[in-house]
């Protein structure tokens, strides 16, 4: 595979590169001297032209508009920072299209790039241009769970989940295909299938297809030429898809390839950490009685600082007319949450089991109570209850239901909870997780979706979500 283009090549582009600068510094002093010889001779025009305006050169304004209107160049500083950032910017995209580069990267990888193009693109010597490739294609080795996680999630949000999502219908893609035909490159479907495609293509031990090979290029070829007939319904098959394109630019996906989409939710199990929901017990009832015992590990990942930020933007004032209001931090952990609310003005309540990290709550000074108990035997008394709840529970088989169903009984009426929960929530089919929904929906609660790999950094690769809910009324920040 010719991942990098010979330092020959690279040397001849750098010198080509240097070459255009030095031609566009010669162009920028010979507009300065235009920009003076218009002004100049703009300056006779002027003193020429009558100076009211009359009827009689009145045809001659629109050309004095395009052909000798004054021009304003930049200075020269200003001229060739924006040259040296256009040509740096075309350089790297002939080099990654000179490279095996794109074929590889996936849909996540390219916006990466794409982004340090268009902000910050590194210097293009022939050193940089080594060095900056072989980092890239070193950041390549990630794990084939991760690879599968990104391109899937993009394909259909129900992937988003700490369960297996087990494909039982068409994934839709709205907007995927342009008026004029082929792909609407604002989307980058195109990508996202080259990453599918990629995936079904290792699990199979063959090397990826260049894009004029790939799906990609089957769907470009279908519906070229819409520009004059317009789009048309077609159905196209693939060695691992068969796709039908419709009228008004979106696209249904179906995987031909049930073997390989088993060996996927197998993968995104095994990245997840948890079994797929048809090896779980089913619910008897509507699936909200709670579960009492305890989750793994009482199911504790810290709140991620961004993740904590986050929430705090979620969560109402925590001073009102002057007064703190009362907060509550369910299954607190280190508090990376309740420290937050403290920070900003609120009296905080903690209720940590873990006797250990219950003691360091304690000991920090910042709560006015820190009650080591179980949760969800926790009842204070009804003249006792909470303006707000914020809350990061323990996720393992739904546990982040039952707890926030707790929390939310534990509020003052008016009261708001602000929760990170899993992402499955939202579209998860048990029992639970429905009759859920339909509380929130009763109570006009929000979710929202959180980056993909917010709490990687406290070792899991679960995907979250935040669900903010007023008891009595609408959500209101």
């Amino acid at each position: 595979m010719n991942m990098l283009v010979p330092r020959e090549t690279v040397a001849q582009n750098v010198e080509k590169r240097e070459a255009a600068l030095a031609a566009f510094r010669e162009s920028h002093a010979r507009l300065i001297d235009a920009q003076e010889a218009l002004a100049q001779a703009n300056s006779l025009l002027r003193s020429i032209s009558p100076q009211n305006g009359v009827s009689y050169n009145r045809h001659t304004r629109d050309n004095e508009e395009f052909y000798i209107q004054p021009i304003k160049v930049l200075d020269e500083a200003d001229y060739m920072a924006k040259v040296e950032f256009i040509t740096s910017v075309n350089l790297w995209a002939k080099l990654i299209e000179h490279t095996d580069l794109e074929s590889i990267m996936n849909r996540r990888q390219k916006n990466e790039l794409r982004q340090a193009l268009i902000t910050d693109p590194p210097e293009p010597t022939v050193e940089n241009i080594f060095a900056t490739l072989q980092a890239r294609f070193a950041g390549l080795n990630h794990t084939i769970q991760e690879g599968i996680a990104d391109a899937f999630t993009a394909l259909d949000r129900r992937f988003r989940s700490n369960d297996t999502f087990k494909f039982k219908h068409r994934i839709v893609l709205e907007n995927a295909l342009s008026g004029w035909g082929g792909w609407n490159h604002g989307w980058h479907y195109d990508d996202t299938l080259m990453d599918v495609e990629r995936i079904f293509c290792f699990m199979e031990g063959k090397p990826p297809l260049p894009r004029h090979l790939s799906v990609a290029a089957a769907v470009t070829d279908a519906t070229r030429g819409a520009y004059s007939t317009g789009l048309r319904q077609t159905v196209l098959e693939t060695e691992y898809f068969r796709i039908r394109t419709w009228k008004k630019g979106s696209l249904h996906l179906y995987f031909t390839r049930k073997d390989l989409l088993a060996e996927v939710n197998k993968a995104l199990g095994e990245f997840y950490g948890n079994p797929i929901p048809e090896e779980r017990e089913a619910d008897k009832d509507d699936g909200l009685t709670p579960k009492m015992g305890l989750a793994r590990n009482m199911g504790w990942f810290p709140t991620p600082e961004a993740v904590g930020r986050m929430v705090m933007e979620r969560a109402p004032h925590m001073v009102v007319n002057g007064e703190p209001r009362l907060v509550l931090e369910p299954s607190a952990g280190t508090g990376n949450l309740a420290k937050l609310a403290v920070a900003a003005g609120a009296v905080v309540d903690c209720v940590e089991l873990n006797t250990d990290r219950a003691k360091a709550l304690s000991e920090s000074g910042l709560y006015r109570r820190v009650l080591p108990v179980d949760f969800l035997a926790y009842q204070p008394a009804a003249d006792a209850l909470y303006d707000v709840v914020i809350m990061n529970p323990p996720f393992d088989r739904e546990r982040d239901i039952d707890h926030v169903l707790h929390a939310f009984s534990l509020l003052k009426d008016g009261g708001h909870l602000v929760a990170v929960m899993s992402a499955a929530t939202e579209f998860r089919e048990t029992k639970k997780s429905k009759s859920f929904r339909e509380i929130v929906e009763q109570h006009s609660g929000r979710f929202w979706d959180f980056p993909s790999g917010s709490f990687r950094e406290v070792g899991t690769n679960v995907n979250t979500c935040l669900l903010a809910l007023r008891k009595g009324g609408l959500y209101s920040r």
